[in-house]
């Protein structure tokens, strides 16, 4: 039996790296929407207005991502 440290790492699927970016990504949009309402560069009223749209295009793409997971078969 080999010891551990010699065990061949599964590579990650290109999923997972894709899904690591848009994360990446929306955790960025949002730090930056925050640092302008504090700023009072973006008014609290404006924000509000697309608050619920922001919420529901965010629940499409987890949807979406989903759906996405279940129906590709995975990598052996």
């Amino acid at each position: 039996m080999p010891p551990p440290e010699a065990t061949p790492q599964s590579r990650p699927s290109p999923l997972v790296g894709l899904l690591r970016l848009i994360g990446a990504v929306a955790v960025l949009i949002i730090a930056v929407i925050a640092a302008l309402v504090v700023l009072d560069i973006l008014p609290q009223d404006v924000l509000a207005t697309f608050a619920m749209k922001v919420v529901i295009v965010a629940g499409i793409a987890a949807a979406t991502i989903g759906v996405l997971t279940v129906l590709l078969p995975p990598r052996n």
